[in-house]
């Protein structure tokens, strides 16, 4: 469904992220008004009240580590040594792509990485800076870039 964004909402997520949207259901024409003879074609839109991004706010609340999961990745790293262990983590993300371990390195390192930065500019202002990894994958067909 299409969702629209007006004035400050615009900036209020980014994509990737969760969201919960209120606003108001509407009707618009798909592409142009219809012809004479013709059938209309109108699609729902969305124009959006409020933006809450859930990632944020589950973040804070949800994902606490807890004793249990801090004493399985202790345990984990005892039985490995950093190699193979390194190994069993990239050979469990995107099973679909074989022996491709910088492709899946690179994978990891964006969904892993990237905290945003606030720079402090000459006069007191502060610049934000986006701290997310993008990444661009290109090859051959068939080798799970999607």
């Amino acid at each position: 469904m299409c969702v629209i964004l007006q004035n400050t909402l615009t900036e209020a997520c980014k994509p990737g992220d969760d969201v919960m949207i209120t606003g108001v259901l509407v009707q618009r024409w798909k592409n142009m008004p219809p012809q004479q003879g013709t059938r209309p074609i109108i699609e729902l839109a969305l124009v959006a009240n409020n933006v809450e991004v859930l990632n944020k706010r589950e973040f804070q609340r949800g994902n606490q580590i807890t004793i249990e999961c801090l004493n399985e990745f202790k345990r984990f790293w005892k039985r490995h040594d950093h190699i193979s262990g390194s190994k069993i983590i990239l050979e469990s993300v995107n099973p679909t792509i074989f022996e491709r371990y910088d492709l899946k390195l690179g994978l990891l390192l964006s969904l892993i990485g990237g905290v945003s930065q606030k720079v402090d500019e000459e006069g007191g202002s502060s610049m934000k800076i986006r701290g997310q990894i993008h990444v661009l994958m290109v090859g051959e067909p068939g080798t799970g870039k999607s």
